[in-house]
């Protein structure tokens, strides 16, 4: 009996036993960025949300350059009292930077970003260029 290998899948499966090891050394892999992010896209945009549970949209800063999008900040948590002794802790807390790569060219000057209830949402129209052309077949 033969078995087939996806090696992408593989390769996916190392990825996640890498961050599961790492992770129990509190040491970051990339299943724990913060913020997390998606990146939708149709036909006449790009639209990022990110979640920023815990920041304001004062320590939330937004720069895009040369193709790729930033999103720095400064996330504290709530201080539960004195002489307390912390048990666990998954949230992440300080300074946070989030490059993400957008995959075609956007106008720039249009760029535009709401924050509400923690989540940010980034919509960066895509230059003429980027958008798909309908294009008529010739007799």
């Amino acid at each position: 009996m033969m078995w087939s290998i996806d090696p992408w899948r593989e390769m996916e499966r190392m990825r996640r036993e890498m961050d599961r090891l790492f992770g129990r050394f509190g040491i970051p892999t990339a299943a724990y960025q913060f913020p997390l992010t998606n990146l939708y896209e149709n036909k006449d945009e790009f639209t990022l949300i990110a979640e920023l549970p815990g920041v304001t949209k004062e320590n939330v800063a937004i720069n895009y350059h040369d193709g790729s999008l930033t999103i720095t900040g400064k996330r504290t948590l709530s201080d539960y009292g004195k002489n307390v002794n912390i048990l666990r802790r998954e949230q992440p807390e300080g300074e946070f930077a989030r490059t993400i790569r957008v995959p075609a060219k956007v106008k720039e000057q249009e760029i535009r970003a709401t924050f509400q209830d923690g989540i940010l949402r980034i919509v960066l129209p895509k230059a003429e260029e980027a958008k798909p052309k309908q294009i008529s077949v010739q007799d």
